[in-house]
């Protein structure tokens, strides 16, 4: 920092970089053409300026960029590998689940629309047989008939999920230590 006590000691790094519009430009000018403490400032600045530019220059031309944008594209291409591995675990883990709710979906979507698509008396009764029917599936799956007859139609749909595993009951099969 300058010595000298004018406001315009304070714009000294700014008229160095260029970034001084022209009146703050010429009044610098001005005045270091009086103010000696000020013109040593600047040389400072303009040494300590070319310092740092040439350290960085020198490291720069020093460092080895053989190879750099191969090894950049390695490191994305394993970040994707990592990111796409965990969105499949979770997809695995979750399979059941969302196989039943999209299967919990597409039925509501055909309730909501069967009336759209094929009209009729909304107000008659309807005379259907529905039958639910929990089987016994093989273990670590769940499964569930829906059966609906109607003048000699039937409609099946079977559910077959895996089931989840309980945590409370994994966590007590393991032995204590």
């Amino acid at each position: 920092m300058s010595d000298c006590a004018s406001p315009l000691a304070e714009l000294l790094s700014g008229y160095l970089d260029e970034e001084l519009g022209p009146e703050d430009r010429e009044r610098v000018e001005a005045h270091l053409e009086g103010c000696a403490a000020c013109t040593r400032e600047l040389k400072t600045l303009r040494c300590a300026g070319r310092t740092v530019r040439d350290t960085i220059r020198g490291q720069a031309e020093a460092a080895d960029f053989t190879g750099f944008p191969e090894r950049v594209m390695a490191r994305i291409d394993e970040d994707a590998a990592r990111e796409s591995t965990g969105n499949r675990v979770w997809l695995r883990e979750h399979r059941g689940t969302l196989v039943a709710l999209a299967t919990a979906a597409i039925l509501l979507l055909g309730l909501l629309l069967g009336p759209l698509l094929f009209p009729g008396d909304a107000t008659a009764p309807v005379e259907a047989d529905v039958v639910v029917e929990l089987l016994d599936p093989p273990e670590g799956y769940d499964a569930m008939i829906f059966n609906e007859g109607d003048e000699g139609k039937n409609i099946t749909v079977i559910w077959l999920f895996e089931q989840e595993p309980d945590t409370d009951t994994e966590a007590a099969k393991e032995p204590a230590l």
